[in-house]
């Protein structure tokens, strides 16, 4: 089997707190389960099949995770961060300056 590893920051909490983290931990649980069916991204997909994936990662979190883990708002951290598949790649400084409107927003 081909050996597939997830990266999360390791100081991401400093900039989006506890419970995004969380979510992002969950996402990336679904995407180790995706893993174990041979589902996983590679280079040559398009930003279409990218999107796909991280939506089926986002719904196999949820699946795989108890639900008294999961944070409130984990679909809507979600959300935000499929925005970057969807707008095509952020840089680290969209990422801060939509991150930044996005709290404003909630």
């Amino acid at each position: 089997m081909l050996r597939r590893y997830i990266r999360i920051s390791s100081i991401g909490y400093i900039h989006y707190g506890w419970d995004v983290m969380t979510s992002v931990l969950i996402h990336e649980f679904g995407h180790c389960d995706l893993f174990l069916e041979g589902i996983a991204e590679r280079p040559e997909d398009s930003w279409d099949d990218r999107l796909r994936l991280e939506e089926q990662a986002n719904a196999r979190g949820i699946k795989v995770t108890p639900q008294h883990l999961m944070p409130a708002d984990y679909e809507k951290h979600r959300e935000f961060f499929l925005r970057s598949y969807r707008e095509h790649g952020w840089t680290a400084e969209k990422i801060a300056s939509e991150w930044a409107a996005y709290q404003e927003a909630l």
